[in-house]
């Protein structure tokens, strides 16, 4: 048996809703234009990730907050032909203090190897934060913990409180 690898904390999302927008780099911001309707509404975005200069936008809202969203797009003469809300996902976050990149590595070949597929990822200092279908959230989890070492009297954290805007 192989040692397990350190991490300091796993966190599972609430069911989330992927959003996706591409635009061609001369067409308005959508980034910004979808950033400034979600916070007018006080729609909360769990996660955002852009690649190519924002020309490829994917972000998660709360699944609850999905048909008054859809409403805000489709009234939005730019947004509603570049906007497109997708299927259920969650977000699965890690810790991996004092890891090296090969931590992400081993982490996306565990997932591979049980089939379960990536739809976005993110790093931070601190954090590496993977998109994932939300059917599959807690296969994931337990794929990674086989391979990984919670410190001990840890469990993953779910979140089990929202904090809404007013």
């Amino acid at each position: 048996m192989t040692e397990k690898i350190p991490i300091n904390g796993l966190k599972l999302s609430e069911p989330l809703v992927a959003v996706r927008s591409c635009s061609a780099s001369r067409e308005p911001d959508v980034m910004g234009l979808l950033c400034d309707l979600f916070a007018r509404h006080h729609i909360n975005m769990a996660y955002m990730t852009a690649a190519g200069g924002a020309d490829a936008l994917l972000c998660c809202i709360c699944a609850e907050d999905q048909d008054v969203a859809a409403a805000h797009v489709a009234a939005s003469a730019v947004l509603k032909s570049r906007v497109a809300f997708g299927e259920a996902v969650g977000l699965l976050t890690f810790y991996p203090h004092h890891a090296d990149l090969s931590l992400l590595g081993k982490a996306l070949q565990i997932l591979s190897n049980r089939h379960i597929g990536i739809l976005g990822w993110a790093s931070s200092i601190a954090a590496l934060t993977l998109v994932i279908d939300f059917e599959q959230l807690e296969a994931a989890a337990e794929s990674l913990l086989e391979q990984f070492q919670l410190p001990l009297n840890a469990a993953p954290l779910r979140a089990d409180f929202k904090v809404r805007q007013t």
